[in-house]
């Protein structure tokens, strides 16, 4: 019995079908075995994806016949010349791989099958499509879960580029599934930064490598603070634009902000001498009520940045981003960092923390040119990257997502709805995970947005807590749970 999603296919028709054949042969010198691994790996990966058959053994590993096999690839779709180069790309990337490991490529296209075979063949081993079970610790992957039948779904590290998606309803499991994933991937000498909206994960991960920096106490970061080779009004900039963000300031507004972030930065001696003191939000703050105002609506506006500043100097925001023992933005991707959110009563004051630190992060990224793999999560992403209309310009966090796996920064968002975070967002997601939902409009959007089969999501409003709906950048769908 085929699979939902080989089921689509045999309703749908293939529609076209690229295919090339090579016969893979040994050199006349030793087999890398670990590299044969990797090519399987490649193969299993590739953005065209590819059937391994043989006439007389199906499957690797390769190493031990002269004549190995003969390798299909094959892709469907409208778009036959985009189908084409692709399929070029991934063929001369199996070849560069293939000769690393020891064996020698034919390219020849002569073969004895004809179309109907090639489709025969492809629906019959796309069940059985082989998988390769490595050590996480030695291969780089990272261990996901498992599928019902006990097979081991892992990522490579660099997958995780593609940014991951996690969906499902409260108490489906999807905080226990982002805290085995955030350990597999700190067990690789990997860091991470968690934004912890309920304050819950210093428990689930139970890591005592991690730094809590918590609302309740002077450790955390301080936004005022600039690398001494920056350009401190370069840095105000990026203040504008996280307070007129998160604050949904009015152009009046931002007009005050700005002369007092000015004279606060002034006063402190920055962009005049090399002596300079550090900025608090309690110079921004006299700043503001320094400001002379001439009319109502300059008071009104004036009164209004004064009123959203000020919660910044509330304990608990000013110990996270104004604070006295600080953890340095430098330091972000080499340290394993949860911030506390579940202290802040504001929610609010939660996103101008996730957008303020994410934003000076990308920062520090672009101006020093660090491309270490980082891990970030984002707990109740619809706050950070909500839905907007089609119209809408995308949000400062949606664009910083987009432009952070530049960096090698892996953004994991966790939310219960598909339908209450940017759908472009959504679309441009390479992995996605969704535990159960219920309702049709949301699988409509798992449908239409991320390519999930309509087949297989009719299971997902009967899963288990635990169990989700996985589908890869490879657009291959599964279900898995943790173990």
């Amino acid at each position: 019995m085929y699979n939902p999603f080989t089921t689509k296919v045999i309703k749908d028709g293939i529609r076209w079908l690229a295919f090339k054949t090579f016969t893979i042969k040994k050199l006349q010198k030793e087999i890398n075995i670990e590299l044969v691994s990797r090519l399987n790996y490649e193969l299993i990966n590739s953005s065209v994806n590819f059937v391994i058959v043989g006439f007389a053994k199906a499957g690797l590993p390769l190493f031990g016949r002269t004549v190995a096999s003969y390798l299909i690839l094959y892709e469907w779709g409208f778009k036959k010349k985009d189908a084409l180069n692709r399929l070029k790309k991934s063929c001369e990337r199996v070849k560069s791989l293939a000769r690393m490991v020891g064996f020698d490529i034919d390219e020849s296209t002569k073969h004895d099958l004809n179309t109907f075979d090639l489709i025969s063949m492809f629906l019959t081993k796309l069940d059985d499509f082989p998988r390769l079970d490595l050590n996480p610790s030695q291969s780089g992957q990272i261990k996901i879960g498992k599928t019902l039948t006990g097979e081991e779904v892992s990522l490579a590290l660099e997958d995780f580029f593609k940014h991951f998606a996690v969906l499902g309803e409260t108490g489906s499991g999807k905080s226990t599934f982002v805290s085995k994933i955030v350990k597999n991937w700190s067990e690789l000498d990997q860091h991470y930064l968690i934004f912890d909206w309920h304050g819950e994960y210093m428990k689930l991960l139970n890591d005592n490598s991690a730094l809590l920096v918590t609302p309740e106490q002077d450790f955390g970061f301080d936004i005022f603070e600039y690398p001494t080779t920056a350009d401190p009004f370069e840095h105000i900039d990026l203040l504008m634009e996280v307070f007129s963000e998160s604050f949904d300031l009015s152009v009046s507004q931002q007009y005050v902000l700005r002369i007092a972030l000015k004279k606060a930065y002034t006063e402190k001696g920055h962009g005049m001498s090399n002596h300079t003191k550090p900025v608090t939000v309690d110079d921004v703050i006299k700043a503001i009520n320094e400001i002379r105002t001439y009319s109502g609506w300059e008071q009104e506006s004036k009164l209004a940045v004064l009123r959203r500043v000020s919660k910044i100097a509330d304990t608990g925001l000013k110990n996270l981003l104004n604070a006295s023992q600080k953890v340095g933005f430098d330091n972000l991707t080499k340290e394993n960092i949860i911030i506390d959110l579940g202290k802040l009563s504001d929610d609010y004051a939660k996103i101008f923390v996730i957008e303020a630190i994410v934003r000076i992060l990308y920062n520090y990224r672009l101006a020093r040119k660090i491309t270490e793999p980082h891990l970030l999560v984002i707990e109740e992403a619809r706050n950070v990257v909500p839905f907007r209309r089609q119209e809408e310009p995308p949000r400062m966090m949606e664009r910083l997502v987009e432009e952070l796996r530049k960096f090698n920064e892996s953004v994991m968002v966790v939310n219960q709805l598909p339908s209450t975070i940017s759908q472009e967002l959504l679309s441009a997601v390479g992995n996605i995970a969704v535990f159960r939902l219920k309702a049709d409009i949301e699988q409509d959007i798992l449908v239409k947005r991320c390519g999930f089969e309509k087949e297989i999501l009719k299971t997902l409003s009967n899963l288990s807590i635990g169990q989700a709906i996985f589908r890869g950048h490879n657009g291959l769908c599964k279900i898995i749970e943790y173990r």
